[in-house]
């Protein structure tokens, strides 16, 4: 859905990686997954503040007024964070200890 070439980066697979452990920190902290609440303050006020740049900038191209779209894949952030997170409600990604070796 979304392309061109500012549309490459690794900080969307972070927003994802934070979103999952987060998650199964929340369900599951037997697993192990922690968060500093600094890392977790930081990355949810980014996210946030993404949010709110491309929904400005959405309206904007929308009515015609400017194009201030910023060279940041806005879309990577906010999909992934939410991807991140639906991914860790299931449990099928839970560590057994049955099954580590």
């Amino acid at each position: 859905l979304m392309s061109g070439p500012l549309f490459l980066g690794m900080s969307g697979v972070v927003t994802t990686l934070f979103g999952f452990i987060w998650v199964r920190s929340k369900r599951a902290p037997w697993e192990g997954y922690q968060l500093h609440p600094a890392t977790i303050a930081f990355i949810l006020i980014f996210i946030g503040a993404m949010i709110v740049l491309q929904l400005i900038s959405f309206f904007l191209e929308v009515y015609g007024t400017t194009s201030m779209g910023p060279p940041i894949a806005n879309t990577a952030h906010i999909v992934g964070i939410i991807v991140g997170a639906l991914l860790g409600r299931f449990d099928i990604f839970a560590f057994h200890k049955a099954t580590a070796r």
